[in-house]
């Protein structure tokens, strides 16, 4: 009457006998990059991004990836630079960078084929056609157009501001009929940047 029972007994503890005779202890036999530096971009030439960043020694690199995005595009792959245990620094030259933002960042692959992020870094590429004003000479409406976001003001010849500061970012319309005939300079900086540029501006 109580053979049942007692032989689904029996068959528990084996099964829990033979389940700890079968677990393995966890290891950690991939272990994932964990590992962030810095990564340099400056403009060279005019029409052209170095991007430098140090060696690293400590993992088992393959290679590094690199990727861009410009403006608000997506990421797309630039360039597959191989380890060389030679170098101390590695650098890359971005020849086909368009005007614009861009934004860079950085992989690393081991040969493992683990990929992980190493750094990243962004640069404004200056063009023609970053900031435009016109028509000049102008009688009562002028243009703007920008790239990026801009303080912009406009001062006569002596220097003295007779357009007080405004933003700009994209088009933007300004009337300018209050102003005399005459010669003036506007002046643009780079919110982003920091960079102040000055342009002759003739008022009908």
């Amino acid at each position: 009457m109580f053979r049942l029972p007692i032989v689904f007994l029996i068959c528990i503890f084996v099964c829990m006998h033979l389940r700890a005779q079968l677990t393995l202890p966890e290891t950690d036999t991939v272990s994932r990059v964990a590992i962030s530096g810095e990564l340099n971009t400056s403009i060279k030439d005019k029409n052209k991004v170095l991007i430098t960043w140090p060696s690293i020694d400590t993992i088992s690199i393959d290679y590094y990836s690199l990727e861009r995005k410009t403006n608000d595009f997506e990421y797309e792959l630039v360039g597959v630079i191989k380890r060389d245990s030679l170098l101390k620094d590695y650098q890359w030259f971005d020849e086909a960078a368009p005007v614009g933002r861009h934004h860079y960042r950085l992989f690393i692959v081991t040969r493992e084929g683990q990929k992980s992020l190493y750094a990243s870094s962004q640069v404004i590429m200056p063009g023609a056609t970053d900031i435009k004003f016109y028509p000049n000479p102008v009688e009562n409406v002028l243009i703007i157009r920008s790239s990026y976001p801009l303080d912009v003001m406009i001062l006569d010849g002596q220097g003295m501001i007779r357009v007080p500061m405004f933003q700009v970012n994209g088009l933007y319309t300004l009337n300018v009929s209050q102003l005399r005939k005459g010669v003036y300079y506007i002046r643009f900086q780079n919110k982003l940047t920091g960079i102040v540029s000055q342009e002759r501006l003739v008022k009908n």
